[in-house]
């Protein structure tokens, strides 16, 4: 049976999209002005690093999580008793590194340095 989702894999879209609707909100109230989203790079780049980040911190504690054995001081790794998350065989983690490397496209190719 094919599963595109294992885990907490779908977390990255929930995620990417509040951090991308908060930038747009938070840039459109300080600016006062409704196209500012439109016209400057800036935010959708930052929150799509943000998102990133917020990706690879839930990876992380996920995987404390499910290595820790009952002994706090023990470290249990066995593929048995790991729990992958991916969304579309694409782990959370390098979810995170595509959400930041993406947002550095936004920067450089979406913006007026060309």
């Amino acid at each position: 049976m094919i599963r595109p989702l294992k885990g907490l894999g779908i977390a990255v879209l929930p995620i990417a999209g509040a951090c991308i609707f908060v930038a747009q909100w938070l840039s459109q109230a300080i600016a006062q002005d409704s196209s500012y989203w439109r016209r400057e790079n800036w935010p959708l780049a930052a929150a799509l690093g943000v998102a990133g980040a917020a990706c690879l911190v839930l990876d992380n504690l996920l995987r404390r999580a499910t290595l820790y054995a009952a002994s706090k001081s023990q470290i249990v790794e066995t593929a048995a008793g790991y729990v992958k998350h991916e969304l579309f065989y694409i782990s959370l983690r390098k979810w995170g590194w595509l959400l930041i490397l993406a947002g550095g496209g936004v920067m450089l190719f979406r913006g007026k340095w060309w």
